[in-house]
């Protein structure tokens, strides 16, 4: 039995080792992770995710799936992530013309973004082109497209993947800066 199990088994029994253990667990990732949490309210979170990692192991039907350690870092994760989002700091009214008209600004990053996504799009596959306007454009399911293409629709979810990743390296490739020789990192 791996450690996290008998962490785990511990645990679930209120053995106060066990808690003190996984108490530990949560300050290191609160610790670490903290999400710019200040070190007074560390011990707010920390006993959230104490009480959020009971809340998950008593639920009707749990099951442990993985191991003990990561389900109490993923709980710790959330856990900092929520008392982020409770003090966020309110950043005031949108900014938006109340004439309705356009924001230059505005204009200017969208028409970057389609002429960045006409190029990606221009140098995909012909194939890889083809299903991105299937499913993004047209929004049609995986079935459909392996019935208009003759393909399965195994095929055609891996032919969306490649597709995606060929289009990101291409973005990439279009949003990186170009080095002179004598530039180059050596």
């Amino acid at each position: 039995m791996a450690e996290s199990d008998k962490l785990f088994d511990r645990f679930s029994r209120s053995d106060p080792d066990a808690a003190a253990e996984v108490s530990a667990i949560i300050s290191r990732v609160v610790r670490l992770h903290g999400y710019r949490i200040p070190s007074e309210q560390w011990q707010d979170v920390r006993q959230n995710a104490i009480l959020g990692v009971w809340g998950e192991v008593a639920k009707p039907g749990f099951v442990l799936r993985g191991g003990f350690a990561g389900l109490i870092r993923e709980v710790a994760l959330r856990r900092c992530i929520d008392w982020r989002r409770s003090h966020r700091r309110d950043p005031g009214p949108l900014d938006v013309d109340p004439a309705g008209t356009s924001r230059p600004d505005m204009d200017l990053l969208e028409t970057e973004r389609v002429a960045i996504r006409d190029k990606v799009m221009s140098r995909l596959r012909e194939s890889h082109r083809e299903v991105i306007r299937l499913r993004a454009i047209e929004d049609r399911g995986y079935a459909e497209i392996a019935r208009l293409q003759g393909k399965s629709e195994d095929s055609v979810r891996r032919m969306w993947c490649d597709a995606l990743k060929e289009a990101g390296r291409i973005r990439l490739q279009l949003e990186r800066p170009r080095l002179r020789p004598a530039e180059a990192p050596k």
